[in-house]
């Protein structure tokens, strides 16, 4: 009996609500690389170079790496900002990271970029997240004009592809850091992935807060700090396993144990499903499975097995409860 592996679970949740308006406190970004931080910045997760907002001396840096298509940064992102700006001592870093089934999320990521350079990317962020189902090239010029920007240079930006460069550079750090999925926020080095509520993120800024004060009280200068804590809280991921050259080819042994399985008993081709209640992903790919189960009779069987997400809150009690 063949047994095939269909990983269908994943991509990353977060907060609640949408986007506040221009009145939300936040700041009005300026260009990436203008006026660097007077800090030691942190090699491994560097914090300048890249649209920001909050405190120019801060003691806790959050770097984040977001989406502009994903449904779960849009709603992460009144969560942060509102974290930040409760904080005088905090500042945000947002960097990119568009995922690659998101087909319009990099267009998006230029379109804001070319905002910053016109020192307004925190009001394109604002639209772009609002608006996140209409991001094709008329709706981001209509964005543009807007928020007022320079419309010539704004569309020579996009049209040049002004702004790629940076953007594959911000994937390329993302990548290096384990940060595979968005939106995922380090805080002085110290990851936190995915839907977690804004406590979360505050017990981090405090705990952090106490870390630095006792730093400045042994000798520290306020500048040295977000490096040294980096270096402190930074787990750099585990590599990836090498893949052998017939990989693409190789059949896993994967048992199903007591797993809830439909479809044929005596089936010739059995599906395993690796999934989450909470992961809009993949309730997605239920009806594909039930059509192959249609499509198949008496060949095909898909069994589910239960791997609920750790930033997905109601997911675990959820695949408890289907197993009363």
């Amino acid at each position: 009996q063949l047994i095939i592996a269909v990983i269908a679970a994943a991509v990353i949740g977060f907060f609640i609500g949408r986007l506040t308006g221009p009145d939300s406190g936040c700041q009005a970004g300026s260009p990436a690389g203008d006026a660097p931080l007077a800090l030691t910045d942190s090699t491994k997760i560097p914090a300048a170079g890249a649209p920001a907002m909050g405190s120019e001396t801060p003691k806790v840096i959050i770097v984040e790496f977001s989406d502009f298509q994903c449904p779960f940064c849009s709603r992460g992102a009144a969560t942060i900002k509102q974290v930040v700006n409760s904080s005088k001592d905090t500042r945000l870093v947002f960097r990119h990271n568009p995922l690659s089934f998101h087909k319009q999320a990099f267009l998006a990521a230029e379109a804001s970029l070319a905002a910053n350079a016109q020192g307004k990317f925190w009001e394109m962020h604002d639209k772009l997240f609002a608006n996140q189902k209409s991001l094709g090239r008329e709706d981001l010029d209509r964005y543009a004009e807007q928020i007022g920007l320079d419309m010539r240079k704004f569309k020579a930006d996009l049209d040049n592809h002004v702004h790629k460069a940076a953007i594959e550079a911000d994937m390329k750090l993302a990548a290096s850091l384990g940060a595979r999925g968005t939106p995922a926020f380090f805080v002085n080095g110290q990851l936190i992935s995915g839907a977690q509520p804004a406590e979360k993120f505050q017990a981090a800024i405090d705990a952090e807060l106490a870390e630095v004060d006792r730093l400045l009280a042994a000798g520290s200068k306020r500048e040295e700090v977000y490096a040294q804590r980096v270096e402190a809280n930074f787990k750099a991921p585990a590599p990836k396993r090498e893949a052998a050259a017939d990989d693409a080819n190789a059949v896993y042994k994967v048992p199903l144990g007591s797993s809830y399985a439909k479809g044929a008993t005596d089936a010739l081709v059995t599906i395993i499903n690796f999934s989450e209640f909470e992961c809009p992903f993949s309730g997605r790919v239920n009806p594909t499975l039930d059509k192959l189960i249609e499509s198949y009779p008496g060949k095909v069987k898909v069994a589910f097995k239960h791997t609920p997400l750790p930033f997905h809150k109601n997911a675990k009690p959820a695949a408890v409860l289907a197993l009363v």
